[in-house]
């Protein structure tokens, strides 16, 4: 309903977006670089932290399919010993474990296997999901089996994704030299306003519509209510639109999002902190002072990226924005 209501010709928030949806910030390509680079130099451990619903395992995933010819593991964090976990990595790569062997016994059988592998097809790569729930037991472990290398090459390349606490276990003492073994670690940060406002001109437009819909003041208050992270502005950009649609309205302005974030049970952000965040705070002075306006929804396109940096060239940049599509 609300497709039509708009003209869209898909979804513009689905959460498993098509090639022309995908968007790519400066961040994302970045973070990408350094991902393929990493996993093809099999120096170390790849850790992916940030927070949850950020496209963590979507880059992971872009990996992947860049390399189809690697063996690639996906596993999912859960309470683990030390036992399991390497018998559960041994059955992902096709290996049989038997319960009267040893652990020390399982290993050397788990190395001969792995290295039969990596002469055949390459290092194997374990992708770890949720492993900032792992105990440090268990990041101790990866540490160990990421030193398993033949002639400097490593049979085992662990992809760790995690949220932030990840990053906060890696810094503890006892884990110094895991940290240390680390081929890269890609951090993922909340969309700034900018950003978002990149992100939904950039979704709709790839579904055929037409940015604009989505009010200046509305792109601010899916950064109140988001705080940039892209799992939950999907989720409101498009109860916004539906909100819109079945008031019969032609466009999301804020009060068409405080009305969506109500119903799904979203919160301000800034509320939640008690006051508003500097950057966003000094960002709506900015643009007040740029449009010489006290009301937000006379606020054109132009406005809303000469107060983010005045430097930036509007006509620029949707041309490079089209260009991606």
């Amino acid at each position: 309903m609300y497709l039509t209501h708009f003209n869209l010709e898909a979804d513009p928030f689905a959460l498993n977006p098509t090639k022309a949806h995908e968007f790519w910030s400066d961040q994302r390509e970045e973070a990408l670089k350094v991902a393929l680079k990493a996993t093809r130099s099999g120096l170390g451990p790849i850790v992916i932290t940030g927070p949850s619903g950020m496209g963590k395992t979507f880059l992971a995933n872009r990996v992947r399919e860049t390399y189809p010819n690697m063996t690639w593991v996906r596993l999912v964090a859960t309470h683990l010993n030390r036992a399991q976990f390497i018998q559960s990595i041994a059955k992902s790569v096709g290996m049989q474990f038997y319960d009267s062997e040893s652990p020390i016994t399982q290993q050397r059988r788990l190395f001969s296997h792995l290295l039969s592998m990596t002469r055949t097809h390459g290092p194997v790569l374990v992708e770890i999901e949720e492993t900032h729930r792992f105990d440090p037991d268990l990041l101790l472990e990866i540490a160990n089996l990421a030193k398993w290398n033949i002639h400097g090459q490593t049979l085992i390349t662990f992809v760790l994704v995690g949220q932030e606490r990840l990053a906060h276990l890696l810094s503890l003492p006892p884990l110094a030299h895991l940290k240390a073994q680390l081929s890269a670690h890609i951090r993922f940060e909340p969309l700034n306003v900018t950003e978002i406002y990149q992100y939904v001109s950039h979704r709709v437009f790839a579904s055929s519509g037409d940015p604009a819909i989505f009010h200046q003041s509305a792109i601010l208050a899916l950064q109140e209510y988001t705080g940039g992270v892209l799992f939950r502005i999907n989720t409101l950009a498009k109860a916004s639109l539906i909100e819109a649609a079945l008031d019969q309205e032609t466009s999301i302005t804020e009060s068409t999002v405080i009305k969506a974030a109500t119903k799904l049970g979203m919160i301000r952000f800034q509320a939640q902190t008690h006051s508003p965040p500097g950057k966003l705070r000094n960002f709506l002075d900015r643009l007040l002072r740029v449009n010489g306006s006290s009301h937000l929804d006379v606020i054109d396109s132009e406005t809303i990226w000469k107060a983010t940096d005045p430097s930036l060239d509007m006509a620029r940049l949707n041309a490079g924005r089209k260009e991606r599509i």
